[in-house]
């Protein structure tokens, strides 16, 4: 069976392993179609993970012994932390630019178009990606993981309409112990 992840969050890898294993069939197929990238790298978890939003994948780092012109046992020469950046914060700080701008009655259209979030963004770019296309085509299940994916999730369904869309991988998972007819390919 081939099942495909829609999410808008950011996934750590275990929860990749903790979907393996309440889908339970050891021969099933994982995709992943994104908004944002894994936290860790996925490696061999998932078979494709298609990344439609900002960021970049993590790479996996095969030796720990750091940058080349630092010693083993020697600490990092940077002590500065980097701040990461999420939608969440970028979001925050532009409300706050921009408050006097939301209280006056002619910009009803920004504030709508700063509501919408991920949601519209992403499927305007599934719906145009062929790879995404291809994933949805070749998939028995489809399995929207978040909110932000739901209108995603939703359109894919109308446009396959054969192919079952759950909300949840607790419902995915039910549905793989079923006795549905695309449950057991």
């Amino acid at each position: 069976m081939k099942v495909l992840l829609i999410s808008t969050g950011r996934l750590p890898a275990s929860y990749f392993v903790r979907a393996r294993a309440e889908l339970g069939h050891p021969e099933t197929i994982v995709d992943v179609l994104a908004w944002a990238p894994p936290g860790e790298p996925v490696g061999e978890l998932v078979q494709r993970y298609l990344l439609l939003g900002p960021g970049e994948m993590p790479q996996s780092q095969p030796d720990q012994q750091g940058p080349p012109g630092r010693q083993a046992g020697q600490p990092p020469t940077s002590t500065t932390a980097q701040r990461s950046w999420n939608l969440g914060r970028v979001r925050a700080g532009l409300r706050h630019r921009l408050r006097p701008v939301f209280r006056a009655r002619r910009t009803r259209a920004l504030r709508r178009l700063l509501r919408r979030g991920p949601s519209r963004k992403f499927w305007r770019r599934v719906r145009t990606n062929q790879a995404a296309s291809q994933l949805a085509r070749e998939a028995d299940l489809l399995v929207v993981l978040d909110a932000g994916s739901i209108r995603t999730g939703w359109h894919l369904a109308r446009r396959h309409a054969g192919k079952p869309a759950l909300f949840g991988l607790s419902a995915a998972a039910q549905f793989a112990r079923s006795d549905h007819p695309a449950a057991s390919r």
